[in-house]
Parts: structure tokens; sequence; C-alpha cells
């Protein structure tokens, strides 16, 4: 078992992304013990060795089955000051040596974040929040794709885009 419920949150919805060298990068989102939907946190960790180990970015070992909410040893996508926001990871993928998330935060306003992390370190580099709906009309966000331009001509990192899928209560 990869992992185990923690005493605030379950695991639901996994999502993975594996890299050119084969490391399997694997992301979560758990859902709290309470009545209605309420996504906690999105955790996340790697396997360097096709899924016999898992660890953290930076190598530490991970023991299993490890704790899916926050107050396992995994590391977290979601900020710890959204814990007590409802947030939903949309979208999950290595690409030009970066992990990049995308997720939405249940917040006043509504808005999506995207965050870029160092695969090797663990480090979330970069977050850009994504304000919804000027007239505030926006309910969820229900999916999101991450896509990576290549450049076969040049060998510098180029631009991630990002789509999502919305729907509005008109």
């Amino acid at each position: 078992t990869l992992l185990q419920d923690g005493p605030n949150a379950y695991c639901q919805y996994p999502f993975f992304t594996k890299d050119a060298n084969g490391n399997i990068y694997f992301a979560w989102v758990t859902d709290d013990h309470l009545g209605p939907a309420f996504y906690r946190n999105i955790g996340f960790i790697v396997s360097r060795d096709l899924g016999v180990t898992w660890e953290k970015m930076d190598g530490t070992n991970l023991t299993l089955p490890i704790v899916a909410d926050e107050t396992g040893s995994a590391e977290m996508i979601s900020l710890i000051g959204d814990v007590l926001v409802n947030k939903f990871l949309s979208g999950w993928q290595y690409a030009n040596e970066r992990l990049h998330a995308v997720y939405w935060l249940d917040s006043s306003p509504n808005k999506q974040r995207y965050v870029r992390i160092n695969p090797t370190t663990g480090a979330i580099e970069k977050t850009i929040d994504l304000i919804f709906g000027v007239n505030g009309n926006i309910n969820s966000l229900d999916g999101a794709i991450i896509r990576s331009e290549v450049d076969r001509t040049n060998a510098s990192p180029q631009p991630i885009y990002f789509i999502s899928s919305i729907f509005a209560d008109k």
C-alpha cells in the first residue's frame, strides 16, 4: 500500500507523470472525512526505481504507507496557508526539467494556481494565480491540460501553457 488515510483526510484522485529518465512523479488530492467533499491538500512524491521505493524530491526515503494528508511526510503542492481552502488538482506534468501543477482554489474570488516545482529539491520556484470571473459566477474547475511546446532547433526551455475547462452558474 502506497498511501494510508490521515487523521484529517484520505487520498482521492491520483495523478502520475514521468520524466525521460523514468522517474515517476505521483500527486494526489485529499478529501476530508466530513460531509460534502472538501479537498484539503495536494501531496506529491517521486519514485526513481519504477515504484519500488518512494521519496521526497530531495532524496529523503519515505516509509510506506505514507499518510496522505498534510500530517504525513510527503511534500505538498498546495501552499500551507491553503489547507483550510477547498482545492482540486487539475493538471500535473513533467516538462522542461520541471514539475508543473495547476489547481483550483475555492477562495473569494475563485482562482486557479499554477505552481512550478524543482524536481531535484522539491522547492516551489514559481506560483501564478489566475482569478476567475469578474462577476464571480464561475463555480468550479473540472480539468486542465498542461502543454509544453517542443522546439527541436532551440535547446532553451519552451513556454508552458495550460488550458482549463470550467463551468458557470448562469
